[in-house]
């Protein structure tokens, strides 16, 4: 069976709980595209797993450290009020393919998604903007950078416009970054809402330059919005 959203096509899972395709960034991280060259190669890899009827979101992501080792990441994110509700992480030397860890750990992630409801599922990148019956949706990535050292970014607003309804404010925090990015949207099969998915780097001790991280926010396409 599939379902085909916002022009997408989301395919669901069948018997097994297979690893899907990570997702399809490294088009969008151009020189001569809107997101702008990373200051760093991007390693990580994003995989995401299903959505639950409730708005949570399910997605692990392979994080290397080292020459020798990396971190495999599991969240479970509530993307209505934008919380972790299971957070496991596990070191694996870089030498074991990524499928062969997931072979091991397939029926421990299933259980975990089994119990907030999460249905797994094969899913694309979306790239904004994205039309919604006769609405459409931009989303801007507004960044402040620091006024004492314009090496790094102080403020980061992601703000969602609808042309008929107005805009939002879905993540509005303030801290120390170097670069950031918003790469597009893994939508929900459920309901109008996606998960944003932005790119960034945190800033490192002493001017460590750290890797790319992907991070992740929930917005509903219907609620919330305000005309000004």
């Amino acid at each position: 069976m599939t379902l085909v959203l916002f022009g997408l096509v989301s395919v669901y899972a069948a018997t097994a709980f297979d690893l899907p395709p990570q997702l399809v960034t490294t088009h969008l991280l151009g020189e001569d595209l809107p997101a702008g060259l990373p200051p760093v190669p991007l390693a990580d890899e994003f995989y995401a797993l299903g959505w639950s009827p409730t708005g949570d979101f399910a997605y692990l992501e392979n994080q290397y450290e080292t020459s020798d080792t990396r971190r495999l990441v599991f969240e479970i994110r509530d993307l209505v009020e934008d919380r972790p509700l299971e957070l496991k992480s596990w070191i694996v030397p870089s030498r074991v393919p990524t499928h062969d860890w997931w072979d091991t750990h397939e029926a421990e992630i299933e259980a975990l998604m089994s119990a907030k409801q999460i249905r797994p599922e094969v899913q694309q990148l979306g790239e904004f903007p994205l039309i919604l019956g006769e609405t459409y949706l931009q989303v801007s990535l507004l960044t402040h950078l620091n006024s004492s050292n314009t090496r790094w970014i102080d403020h980061i607003n992601i703000v969602v416009h609808a042309s008929s309804s107005g805009s939002k404010s879905v993540f509005n925090a303030r801290g120390y970054w170097r670069w950031c990015t918003l790469l597009g949207f893994v939508p929900s099969p459920f309901e109008n809402r996606v998960a944003l998915i932005v790119l960034i780097q945190p800033t490192g001790w002493n001017g460590v330059r750290e890797p790319l991280r992907y991070f992740i926010v929930g917005s509903s396409l219907t609620v919330g919005f305000s005309k000004p």
